[in-house]
């Protein structure tokens, strides 16, 4: 509780221009984007890590939201602006604000090679970005994770405003150096008070040589 003040301050962003063209925009036309990222981070006198992120993705629309529907354009402006905080020690880590819950946590996305730059490989309909149910409320989600060796866990929750429809995941995943490819397993699984629920898998494999596959199904 209260306010602690962060020691370090960092600035990050990209940009990217180019021609874009097909069954997703229409006519050939031209294509630009910018995001820029401030990271806060400190530390406490007995130990324990703090720090916040805020990602500014300077759009005219919220096509580049993760999926979760928790991106805030709090400007009214078509930026979507995401905002997370958190805390670390050795009883692991809690995070609070547009973060993703335990079952988007658990799991690989498949977009291993990062997309084009108007990223329509995906946002249609058949890509599976591992949003899971979160966004389904507020999109303010808590969630505690915790890593011992090669495993991590996590629980999560997105509290409906009326507490009626609260969401709530478990997520767990593995990665081991087996004979030089690096293997990645994640499951989780996500409910919503109202009935809905979801469980997924995600495989991936990194070869060493720039070449990485991924399996993920929900």
């Amino acid at each position: 509780a209260g306010i602690a003040s962060a020691q370090g301050v960092e600035l990050s962003g990209s940009a990217e221009m180019g021609i874009v063209g097909g069954d997703r925009h229409g006519d050939t036309q031209f294509w630009s984007d910018i995001d820029v990222k401030f990271t806060l981070s400190g530390e406490t006198d007995n130990g324990l890590t703090f720090g916040a992120t805020i990602d500014l993705d300077e759009v005219g629309d919220d096509s580049h939201d993760d999926g979760g529907g928790d991106g805030i354009d709090a400007a009214g402006d078509g930026a979507v602006e995401e905002q997370s905080v958190f805390l670390s020690g050795s009883f692991g880590t809690i995070t609070m604000g547009d973060t993703d819950g335990a079952f988007d946590w658990a799991l690989t996305e498949v977009a291993l090679a990062g997309g084009s730059i108007d990223d329509s490989e995906t946002e249609h309909a058949g890509y599976n970005g591992n949003a899971g149910l979160d966004g389904s409320e507020d999109g303010q989600i808590a969630r505690y994770d915790y890593s011992f060796g090669d495993f991590a866990f996590a629980v999560s929750a997105e509290l409906d405003d009326t507490g009626s429809d609260n969401v709530f995941g478990i997520g767990g995943k593995y990665s081991a150096d087996l004979g030089g490819v690096t293997l990645g397993v994640g499951l989780g699984y996500q409910s919503q008070s109202g009935g809905d629920d979801i469980v997924g898998l995600s495989l991936t494999a990194g070869m060493g040589n720039g070449f990485s596959a991924g399996l993920n199904w929900s």
